[in-house]
């Protein structure tokens, strides 16, 4: 059984206070960090958080989201273990609007109260059936889980099915020729489905809604024979209810698009009802239904897609060099976050580069402003001549290196605290493009763990726990990056969704 995490915050706070009771101790302050939503599609997206665990005691965490800070709906819970110190999770949350931003924050239960981090935002992507390599074979099956099921009058029509077709062209609809295996109608041992050279044709284009055809030769439909029950689909267009899901792999070499039916008003005629068949008569009816999920499969060549979304964006300037100027976004500001809990954030942060030609590594510059480190005001950040590279390819994850000189490192000095941060390679950084403004922008997120520092100084009232170096370290917020050219805005996008 699924739980809901706000269901179970006051059962679980009761018990929270009855252990603690009996302990006779007290918890230190909880915290909790909402951290940047990953794998976001048309319909769902991967929610990432981070809680301090709470001693003894193992409690529950998860996500409020919904459209707006009101929220409205929850995430599965997720049973947080007894210990101490920082604990990642993360839930996948599904049902969403493609093309919709939705707000979210991660919280955690303690006592009576719920705790929450803040509120961060993310986009569902628009559904889009896409090929960019021809011709692309295509193949697809069904989840065993979600058959597709034609429901008639007096029972259902359940196949295993399976088939394939090619992609021959850049421009038009998905044509799929289904083969049916394995057939049952209304309790019957077996039925016989025949195509009769009738295909599917798939529209799941940008900016449309998703319908399927059932297109035949003239004069011809598909046909259902089952014991003494005859019946047959024709011709029929702009069936609706249909929910094409496309995602992509291009490290594996093929891209996925599922088509979720939940399809009213097919039309079919039934053309036999002999003894024991369940059928009302003959004639045409227009009440079928066609439900279930069947997932298509096309393969290409690593490096093209094939099918469905690129899930990684290209940097490309359409003119070199190009001069490199980002800065931090406001709504989601970059923060360094060190032990103990606590984060270095900085009120303003910009970086310059350039890039010398397509294809090459983007470095850039960054220069913090305002700095805070445990909230103590003064803290001063010193490159010493680091730099960030970015690597955002169509087929490589994207990823950040810390890149310095021979011998240096970046420093921070806040009060009596000092920490040095290394040169260090392979930081997780998102990479998407923004075209809705002018100059058009990369969007680069950040969402590293992981990340290695040195404590250099420990003095009076720093919080820190001594010196030492530590890979515990956190990085996330995102950076827009736009790219001119003799004044022209020249950022451009290698390959969209």
């Amino acid at each position: 059984m699924h739980r809901r995490f706000r269901r179970l915050s006051i059962v679980t706070g009761l018990v929270a206070l009855f252990v603690a009771a009996a302990a006779g101790s007290a918890h230190a302050a909880v915290e909790v960090k909402t951290l940047k939503a990953i794998d976001n599609g048309p319909h769902g997206a991967i929610l990432q958080g981070e809680v301090t665990l709470q001693g003894s005691q193992p409690n529950f965490a998860g996500f409020e989201y919904g459209e707006t800070t009101s929220y409205g709906s929850e995430s599965e819970a997720v049973i947080v273990p007894k210990g101490s110190g920082w604990y990642y999770f993360q839930v996948r949350v599904s049902g969403l609007k493609p093309g919709t931003t939705y707000h979210y924050r991660a919280g955690t239960t303690s006592g009576f109260s719920a705790i929450y981090g803040v509120d961060k935002t993310f986009t569902t992507t628009q559904p889009i059936f896409k090929a960019e390599h021809y011709p692309a074979e295509l193949s697809f099956g069904t989840n065993p889980a979600d058959l597709p099921v034609i429901g008639v009058e007096g029972g259902d029509l359940t196949c295993s099915t399976a088939g394939g077709s090619e992609l021959g062209s850049a421009s038009g609809s998905l044509t799929l020729t289904p083969v049916f295996k394995e057939c049952k109608f209304a309790g019957f041992s077996s039925a016989t489905v025949s195509m009769n050279g009738c295909s599917y044709v798939v529209h799941a284009e940008e900016g449309t809604s998703d319908t399927m055809d059932i297109a035949c030769p003239s004069e011809k439909a598909i046909t259902v024979t089952s014991g003494n029950c005859a019946m047959s689909i024709p011709a029929q267009t702009g069936l609706g209810q249909l929910d094409a899901r496309a995602a992509n792999q291009p490290s594996e070499g093929f891209g996925v698009l599922e088509l979720d039916l939940d399809i009213s008003g097919l039309k079919y005629t039934k053309t036999n009802d002999g003894f024991l068949c369940p059928f009302n008569g003959t004639g045409t009816k227009e009440d079928g239904t066609y439900g279930g999920l069947i997932a298509i499969v096309g393969e290409y060549e690593k490096g093209n897609n094939a099918l469905g979304f690129v899930p990684t964006a290209v940097f490309q300037a359409d003119q070199y060099p190009a001069t490199l100027s980002g800065q931090q976004t406001a709504g989601d500001p970059l923060s360094l976050g060190v032990e103990a809990g606590g984060t270095l954030t900085c009120e303003s942060i910009t970086a310059s580069g350039a890039l010398a030609a397509e294809g090459a590594t983007m470095s850039l510059a960054p220069a913090y402003s305002v700095c805070r480190l445990f909230g103590l005001n003064g803290t001063t950040v010193t490159l010493n001549g680091c730099e960030y590279a970015f690597h955002a390819g169509s087929v490589a994850a994207d990823t950040m290196d810390i890149v310095c000189p021979a011998g240096k490192t970046i420093t921070v000095s806040a009060g009596n605290c000092g920490m040095s941060i290394p040169a260090q390679a392979g930081l997780a950084v998102e990479a998407s493009n923004d075209t809705s403004g002018s100059p058009q922008k990369l969007q680069l997120a950040l969402g590293a763990t992981g990340l290695e520092y040195t404590k250099t100084k420990d003095g009076f009232l720093c919080p820190f726990n001594g010196t030492g170096t530590k890979t515990d370290g956190t990085y996330d917020g995102t950076l827009s990056v736009s790219a001119t050219n003799a004044a022209k805005a020249a950022i451009g996008v290698g390959v969209s969704s």
